[in-house]
């Protein structure tokens, strides 16, 4: 599992002291307000920001240090920003994020139906795109379909999954 787990992309400069906008990914729907710090990709690696400051009324707004002007500001828009798995889960816990099940395998009834090539949420539920060599399908993480997440072997069992085929 990836330890960095993309939270959104820098976006404009919002007044003249270096605060900048981050568009938060709306896949994931985290809540900026719980992030200290962010990480921001550079080159191979990625590079720790604290988070000095940030809008009460708006908290995707920040200031990071070493960003004094819009000009700095402007400088880092379109870089994504990430955040550490450990500063949301506590070391051990079994919660996953959904990104975690991009690759694993959907078996029913001990077939196996394909690999989750995609991860995402209309609203109702969030939802695994499955690539099948026939055809991509689209299941439901809900109780009644998904059965069982096993997160050693990197497989998900689902019951009834013909009404989906």
């Amino acid at each position: 599992m990836e330890d960095y787990i993309l939270l959104g992309k820098i976006g404009k400069p919002v007044g003249l002291k270096g605060y900048f906008k981050i568009t938060v990914n709306n896949k994931n729907r985290y809540d900026i307000r719980q992030f200290n710090r962010l990480f921001i990709k550079a080159g191979q690696g990625f590079e720790e920001k604290k988070i000095l400051d940030r809008r009460p009324d708006k908290p995707e707004i920040v200031k990071i240090p070493g960003i004094e002007t819009r000009e700095q500001a402007e400088t880092l828009k379109h870089q994504l920003v990430y955040f550490l798995r450990e500063d949301i889960l506590p070391h051990g816990t079994e919660a996953y994020f959904l990104d975690d099940l991009l690759g694993f395998e959907i078996k029913s009834e001990g077939e196996i139906f394909g690999k989750v090539i995609h991860v995402d949420n209309y609203g109702s539920s969030d939802v695994v795109f499955v690539d099948n060599d026939k055809k991509e399908i689209v299941l439901p993480l809900i109780d009644g379909v998904l059965k069982e997440i096993d997160m050693d072997k990197k497989v998900l069992y689902f019951d009834n999954i013909d009404d989906y085929i």
